[in-house]
Formats: C-alpha cells, structure tokens, sequence
C-alpha cells in the first residue's frame, strides 16, 4: 500500500492542485456575481490600495440637452422623399460626437401615434422611436403639444416611450404634479485611481414643467423643493409664447426652491444668467423640427462628478432602480439613509446650424464663438459656484 501510495503521489499531488485551482475559480465566480458587477465597497477600495487593485475615486457623467424636439411636419416630409427615411432627422447629429457624452436630453414636442397621418395637429409617427433612442436618453413632455391626440393619445406616448430605453417625465397637464418630477439614472463612468474607468450610473432629479398653464407657481415650488432635498435637480421649462418675455422670474424661483440647474425650453433666442451661483438657461432656443426661419439654438454640455463615500457609492448602485415611473427609488434611498450628494459641474455650450430640410448640426467653431458673445458665456460661468 505504501508503494502503491508513494508511485501514485505525483498524480495524487496534480489531482489536489487542479481541485485547488477550481475552488479558487468558483469562488471568484461567486464573488463575481454577487458584486453584480458593481465596485467594491469604501472599505474594499482601501484593501485595493494595499493589494494593488485598482479602486473607484470619482463618479462622473457627460451630457447634452437640447430644446424641442418635433419630427412631424416638414421634418416628416423631408424624411418621406429620403432613401433614408426614420434615420433621416438624426442624419447629422453625429457632428456633436455623440460617443464623447454619456446621455442626451432634449424635449419631446409632439404626440408619438402609430401612424402620423392626422393633419393640423403636432404628431410624430412612432416609427421615429427605434432610431431616437440610439441618441437620446431622457425626453421631457411636459409641454402644450404632447396632448394633441387628448389624454389616450399622451398615455400612448409614454407608453411608446416606455417601450424604448428613453426614460422621459413630465406632463402637458400642468396640474398633474405627480408627474412632473421623477429620478432618473444617467450612465455614466467610474475613474479608478489607475486612470481607467469603469461603467456606472449617476442619479440625478429631473423636473419638466409646462409653464403655460394656471397652476399656481407655489405648487411648481414645493414639488422641486422635495426632489432638491434628496438629489441635485434639473428643471426643464417649457414656454411655447412668442413672446419675448422668459419667464425670469419663474426660472429664479426655480433655484430659490434649490434646483441646481434650469433649463429654459422656449422659441426665444439663448439667453443664459447666473443667478445665486447657479446656471439658468432661460431659453435653449431651436433644435429639430422647431427651427424654421432660421432661428438660433443652442447645446448646453454638463459633466457632473461626485467623489465617492459610501453614501455616493450606494447612491450610484440605487441608480438603475430610478430609471422607471412609479418606481420605489425614493422610498429605498430613505430606508438606506442616504443623504444629498454634492456635484460638481463643468459647462460648455455651442451653437446649432438648422439646414434647409430643418435638420440639426453643429455648427462651426466661429458660429460658437459669437453665440457665447452675444449671451455673455464667459462673464457667467465666472460667476457660477458649485
């Protein structure tokens, strides 16, 4: 037996090494899915220092809103006499180098129905949606022209919407005021402290209000006070007045019931101010389908970034669970104890050029530079504090 034993013992050895080997796999496996792919917690990171993994130190995510977005109209036309018919309104957004933002958010201007054949009202055929979500992350509907169809047709349109990976908030109803805040989960990146990075999600509070309507503007400033307590909040507002008047008041108010940016969604030229240290864009001017007769828009680039605690940390691996209406984001972010994070912001703008089939593109490095002089960009942004 002893022979027998001794012969065998390099088997014996090779056997107990691969049994090794595939503990140590499986385990890694279990540890793996059980992460679900997400970092380390603020304890692990400080072990990743010693081990020489690398480890989570900033969250960070990159934006681009723009206004209104309508895909009915001439667009539609001009899209039906093209070879390339649904991909045609996006045809040249590519020269705002999509690939170097996380998310974009723009407005959406019309009732999304099956088929848009109704004539005299502000329709976008559904078909649009397949290549709109290739671009655009959150869409704002609350605005006088996403209840053209009545009330079934704006159901429809968010449950369009709800088909699609566009997370999108906010009512033509100015009223329903429990529709016009949401958290929403923007995609964003991880930087590791050996300068790679890593997917994530940033939460942010997001508020899309119809400023046409009666509601009484104390009502707009409770429900955005709520959010602001919770999470940095964005408010898009929408005016479809051709008036030049931009509700500067309103949009102030905005920041005095804490919201950290506002997002002025109106026909008007760009018009930006700083107002207590926060950025208000009283008017994003044109984008598709609203630009006729030439007039001016703009795109407003945000990069927002929170160094991580535990408290970011958890908030970051909550933020898949906001990306839905009616979800429990808020309700779990409490029983966690999670409190407001602080982002920091860096802004850029540039200019939009509208063509003659009322497409979209960038527009030139000079056409950037005389819109930042004639809304005084650089004397604003000086005086923002984050």
């Amino acid at each position: 037996m002893k022979y027998q034993t001794h012969r065998h013992r390099h088997r014996i050895l090779g056997l107990v090494a691969v049994l090794v080997v595939l503990a140590l796999a499986v385990g890694a496996w279990r540890l793996f899915i059980t992460k679900g792919g997400q970092v380390e917690s603020v304890e692990e990171q400080e072990a990743g220092q010693i081990t020489g993994r690398p480890s989570p130190r900033f969250v960070s995510s990159r934006t681009l809103t723009f206004g209104g977005l309508y895909l009915g109209g001439k667009v539609d036309e001009s899209a039906k006499k093209s070879t390339q018919r649904t991909t045609f309104p996006f045809k040249s957004l590519e020269t705002f180098n999509r690939n170097g933002y996380d998310a974009w958010l723009s407005g959406v201007e019309c009732s999304i129905a099956e088929n848009a054949t109704e004539t005299g009202n502000r329709v976008c055929d559904k078909s649009y949606l397949d290549n709109m979500k290739e671009w655009f992350d959150v869409s704002f509907l609350g605005n006088d022209y996403t209840d053209d169809l009545g009330v079934d047709g704006f159901n429809m349109t968010k449950e369009y919407l709800s088909g699609t990976s566009i997370q999108h908030l906010g009512s033509f109803d100015p009223n329903s005021l429990g529709d016009m805040c949401d958290i929403v989960s923007l995609p964003a990146r991880y930087t590791l402290n050996d300068s790679s990075f890593k997917e994530a999600n940033m939460p942010i509070a997001l508020c899309s209000v119809n400023l046409n309507g009666t509601i009484p503007k104390d009502l707009f400033i409770d429900t955005i006070q709520k959010y602001s307590e919770i999470l940095p909040t964005w408010v898009y507002a929408h005016n479809s007045s051709e008036t030049t008047e931009l509700d500067s008041l309103s949009h102030r108010s905005f920041v005095d019931a804490g919201a950290s940016v506002v997002l002025g969604n109106h026909p008007a030229m760009p018009l930006v101010e700083s107002y207590k240290g926060k950025l208000i864009v009283h008017s994003l001017g044109s984008f598709i389908g609203t630009g006729e007769g030439g007039r001016l828009g703009l795109g407003l680039s945000m990069e927002i970034e929170a160094k991580l605690d535990q408290s970011v940390l958890l908030w970051t691996r909550l933020a898949p669970e906001c990306s839905t209406l009616g979800d429990s984001c808020i309700e779990t972010a409490a029983y966690q104890g999670l409190v407001l994070p602080k982002y920091s912001y860096k802004f850029d703008v540039m200019a939009l050029q509208v063509n003659d089939d009322l497409t979209i593109e960038k527009g030139s490095e000079q056409a950037t530079e005389t819109l930042k002089n004639m809304i005084g960009w650089a004397e604003t942004t000086e005086s923002l504090a984050y």
